[in-house]
């Protein structure tokens, strides 16, 4: 069980790191009002979700299901955020729906996760 989790973390891990690589080309093109507000609270939320994760990983497993709720939390967080720019124009409906998508995928994986690690403690 402990390979399969530590598969899945990778995954996590991967996901959120292109999720914030495509964020960053996103926010480049917002306009300036909105770049360093709104932009920038989006990057550091991303980022902030991918810490929780390499954090909860440098964690025994029974230690990993606050570090992985936290992570939940920056992350819908950023749902909030992502949505709101597309709501402003900001982010047009097709890289919305790619968002969405990867959104799903990550949600889906960190609950998952967070499951895993409540039968840990």
């Amino acid at each position: 069980m402990p390979l399969a989790n530590n598969e899945s973390n990778g995954k996590v891990y991967i996901a959120l790191y292109k999720l914030i690589k495509y964020l960053y080309g996103l926010v480049q093109n917002f306009p300036k009002e909105y770049k360093y507000t709104l932009g920038g609270d989006i990057l550091t939320l991303a980022w902030e979700t991918l810490d929780w994760v390499t954090t909860a990983n440098g964690h025994i497993n029974s230690q990993k299901a606050g570090y992985v709720r936290s992570a939940l939390i920056s992350f819908q967080k950023l749902k909030y955020r992502i949505r709101m720019a597309h709501e402003l124009k900001l982010i047009t409906d097709k890289k919305m729906a790619y968002l969405i998508k990867t959104d799903e995928e990550i949600i889906k994986m960190l609950r998952g996760w967070y499951r895993w690690t409540q039968g840990q403690a």
